[in-house]
């Protein structure tokens, strides 16, 4: 696997790795949110 080819891979897998940590970041947020809100009850 040759310097360019490996760029390329990062450039391609970069949104995805991006989005999915976004996502994964707004569920953990949203779940401790909402288990606030049941504590507060």
């Amino acid at each position: 696997m040759t310097t360019r080819d490996r760029r390329m891979l990062a450039g391609a897998y970069w949104p995805v790795v991006a989005f999915a940590a976004a996502l994964l970041t707004a569920r953990t947020a949203r779940s401790r949110r909402h288990r606030q809100e049941a504590a507060d009850k």
